[in-house]
């Protein structure tokens, strides 16, 4: 189907109409047939479009269904996954916002109790992001099984990455030598090159990550209590201000700090579930927030 989708997309640089194509071409086509086989995901072609991110075809799909009275738009596949939910996962704007004006559910949940926007949030994808809050969607919504707000889970997303790159440097570190030597430099030139790396693609990922953490904050500005959630993953860092320590993000400890509900200034030292508080979560990563 994914190949039947791409050729779909092609045809339109040819067809001034993609809809009315389709329309012609593929009048009789069940539009919310799902794969089958043993390798099946459940999903529809406009799972397969959206996911590709060719908003045309999501579009002409979805003018399609709606002047047919159909349902397929929150049609879920094998994960509980609607179209929504693919297109905020890999980070498509257009089609996100053409499958809303169609009607698409934000509320609605896949198989592990994740909505679109928490999706887009542990993906990191900021404009998808911003585009659910601009239409409406619940940024107050928690997991069920982690006790994760929507900032924890970003968070968590960018901490994920985060120590995807120290686990890259130190596995390249700990084979400096015979490295080095391909490379022909000495071993302490090429180490520090690659901390250089590191520091780099840090910069980076903080120059993606922060600007949407700030978003959500400001979505959380009238939610206070929100903001002073700890979550119930025993391995993560904790709080908001737990994280953010971690990710050197001064800004948003400074934020945090001026929440007047339940104010930081008075508990930003308790931490009593995983017992560590915000300083020690800083002198562990030597950060100088």
């Amino acid at each position: 189907m994914e190949s039947f989708v791409r050729d779909l997309a092609e045809s339109y640089k040819k067809m001034s109409h993609l809809k009315e194509a389709l329309t012609r071409s593929w009048a009789r086509l069940n539009l919310s047939h799902q794969c089958s086989g043993s390798n099946a995901t459940g999903d529809t072609i406009l799972h397969v479009a959206a996911r590709l991110g060719e908003a045309k075809v999501v579009s002409a799909i979805s003018h399609i269904n709606a002047s047919n009275g159909g349902d397929v738009i929150d049609v879920t596949n094998i994960n509980g996954d609607t179209a929504l939910h693919l297109a905020c996962e890999h980070g498509h704007e257009a089609v996100t916002e053409g499958l809303l004006k169609h009607g698409a559910a934000m509320e609605k949940v896949n198989s592990v109790g994740f909505t679109p926007l928490q999706i887009a949030a542990i993906k990191l994808q900021h404009g998808c992001a911003e585009i659910l809050l601009r239409c409406g969607a619940d940024h107050k919504v928690i997991t069920s099984e982690s006790g994760e707000t929507v900032l924890h889970l970003a968070c968590r997303g960018a901490w994920i990455k985060y120590e995807e790159l120290k686990e890259a440097l130190t596995e390249l570190l700990n084979q400096s030598d015979s490295v080095a030597e391909a490379h022909k430099m000495e071993n302490g030139a090429f180490c520090a090159a690659q901390e250089e790396t590191l520091h780099t693609k840090e910069s980076q990922l903080h120059h993606e990550v922060f600007p949407f953490l700030r978003l959500l904050l400001d979505a959380f500005k009238k939610n206070p209590e929100m903001v002073v959630r700890e979550d119930d993953i025993q391995t993560s860092p904790g709080t908001l201000m737990h994280y953010f320590v971690c990710l050197n993000y001064l800004e948003g400890v400074n934020l945090l700090l001026k929440v007047p509900l339940c104010s930081y200034s008075q508990h930003h030292e308790v931490k009593p579930q995983k017992n560590g508080v915000p300083r020690h979560q800083q002198m562990r990563y030597h950060f100088e927030t």
